[in-house]
């Protein structure tokens, strides 16, 4: 390793000297994933879509009429609203666009210019302290915390905000939804219960257990519009609901710590900021409670606020 007493630039002469060997992929393959990875982002939109477009259809006016079925709908709507901003926003958003490149030929550097930079060799530009070069994205994305297969994009510097209020909205929808579907089984149970014992009792009677298999198509055959969504709504949200608090609990571990997922792979030490200043550089230097509106310009004292001044 070799650091540039003037610019402060470091280079690794074996990143050079060794190229990692990769398996080849055929060209056909290559041409077809970006488009399967963009019907994978649809396909979850369209599941993101489908809670609050079944639960204003089946669910609350089953349950409330007038004035509470009116403040329902406007907290449905709240976070339907937040929740598609903030997916939108993380799949679109450049994750973190590097703000320092190579100068032109036969240009004079200022000392220190490049303090602690090194050279990316796919980009073939200056790479950053905290910046990792994405394979799939094909870029360098400063503060890099993981490449998101549901968003196709990485999370960075420049979207891991709207990832995160992604997370809270997710939770926040998914146990309201899965809350108010269980409230409307209690209030209906005997019609729905009679509608799951037609169903089962046949299979259990008749031992041919096996036919288990079968019990989603029967049930859609069986059971009313409403309790077929209120079903569908509550195994979507009531399974989702663990694994995405699982995420943010584990994203807000690393924040408290100053570390990415991807430095913390590489055992690379923490940034040294106490839990207050990564909180500050991700929404800003605005009272919390302004961290949750729904705005696609970087908050005001936040870090991608700095890249894009820069910029």
């Amino acid at each position: 390793m070799f650091k540039c007493g003037w610019c402060g630039a470091i280079s690794k002469l074996e990143r050079f000297l060794e190229k990692e060997h990769k398996p080849a992929i055929s060209a056909w393959l290559k041409s077809v994933l970006p488009a399967l990875r963009a019907a994978f982002v649809a396909f979850v939109g369209l599941l993101l879509l489908s809670v609050p477009t079944l639960g204003f259809t089946y669910l609350l006016p089953n349950l409330y009429m007038g004035v509470p079925l009116a403040l329902h709908m406007m907290w449905s709507l709240f976070l339907a609203a937040n929740t598609y901003f903030n997916f939108i926003a993380a799949v679109v958003r450049s994750p973190g666009p590097v703000d320092v490149h190579m100068p032109p030929p036969n240009m004079q550097v200022e000392m220190g210019a490049y303090d602690n930079c090194m050279y990316c060799l796919e980009c073939q530009d200056v790479k950053p302290p905290q910046t990792h070069h994405c394979s799939r994205c094909k870029t360098c994305v400063m503060d890099m915390d993981h490449h998101c297969i549901f968003l196709n994009n990485c999370v960075g510097r420049g979207n891991i905000r709207h990832f995160i209020l992604l997370l809270v909205f997710l939770i926040v929808s998914c146990t309201y939804t899965f809350l108010v579907g269980c409230i409307l089984h209690v209030r209906r149970w005997e019609e729905a219960a009679g509608v799951w014992q037609r169903v089962l009792l046949p299979i259990v009677r008749s031992r041919r257990y096996w036919e288990g298999i079968l019990v989603t198509p029967r049930f859609l055959l069986v059971a009313p519009a409403w309790q077929g969504a209120v079903t569908y709504l509550m195994s979507l949200t009531g399974g989702s609901c663990i694994g995405i608090m699982l995420l943010l609990a584990s994203q807000l571990r690393l924040i408290m710590r100053g570390q990415t997922y991807v430095e913390s792979l590489a055992a690379a030490p923490s940034s040294g900021r106490d839990w207050q200043g990564s909180l500050r550089r991700i929404f800003g230097s605005e009272h919390p409670v302004r961290w949750l509106r729904m705005t696609w310009e970087p908050p005001p004292g936040a870090a991608a606020a700095q890249t894009k001044k820069g910029d």
